[in-house]
């Protein structure tokens, strides 16, 4: 039997081995770790355009968003988690680069959504969003297409505004006190003609705005 080879020749024999097989799989190895390739310019423009096409920034804090893209194939070969870290990224140093502000980002989402800060994980009820000027523009022009100037102070029209939907998610109680306790005290600043400026002065609800108007 002394042609046995010894146990701790054995043993030294196969991590011999394993180490030339090691080295000989070698590249198979760094290429499965590297698979994760970096995002690409391309890629990113992908994830903002759909987010400026489509809005979807209050939404990008849930997940149903980024299944949706990795379902559709936006950018094939990336998961909606890397999707939704990679957003993240760009939300945090990569905007400026891009030539796009968070600003049209929001304006986006708000045409599609009208809300902000909506996802679907559980969260805090949302807080009150601030009228905009857009909003306000949307309500003026309302009243100024559809000529019910002396309409302002009831309820009907209030409520065919909101019947139409022409401020998202805005009832007619509150766009009442919108135009009531805001912009009727900035009308000038709104883009208005002389003639409009007139109608809503001889309007009986806005007494208070035609006496500023005659001071000046």
């Amino acid at each position: 039997m002394g042609t046995d080879m010894p146990r701790s020749a054995k043993v030294k024999s196969k991590l011999k081995i394993y180490a030339i097989n090691n080295e000989e799989n070698d590249e198979t190895f760094n290429t499965t770790a590297q698979f994760r390739t970096p995002y690409t310019v391309s890629e990113d423009q992908k994830i903002l355009q759909q987010f400026l096409d489509n809005g979807g920034l209050s939404q990008a804090k849930g997940n149903l968003i980024w299944k949706s893209m990795e379902n559709k194939n936006i950018i094939p070969g990336r998961s909606w988690q890397s999707l939704k870290q990679r957003f993240k990224m760009i939300l945090k140093d990569k905007l400026d680069f891009h030539g796009v502000t968070l600003a049209e980002l929001k304006d986006a989402d708000h045409d599609v959504y009208g809300m902000e800060d909506d996802d679907d994980e559980e969260k805090e009820p949302p807080k009150k969003k601030f009228y905009t000027v857009k909003e306000d523009k949307k309500i003026l022009s309302f009243i100024c297409e559809t000529k019910r100037f002396a309409e302002t102070g009831g309820i009907a029209m209030w409520k065919m505004l909101e019947d139409n939907n022409v401020v998202r998610n805005r009832s007619w109680e509150s766009m009442k006190e919108r135009f009531r306790k805001v912009i009727l005290k900035n009308i000038e600043g709104y883009g208005l003609t002389e003639e409009e400026l007139e109608r809503f002065q001889r309007n009986p609800s806005t007494k208070g705005l035609q006496r500023r108007h005659m001071r000046k």
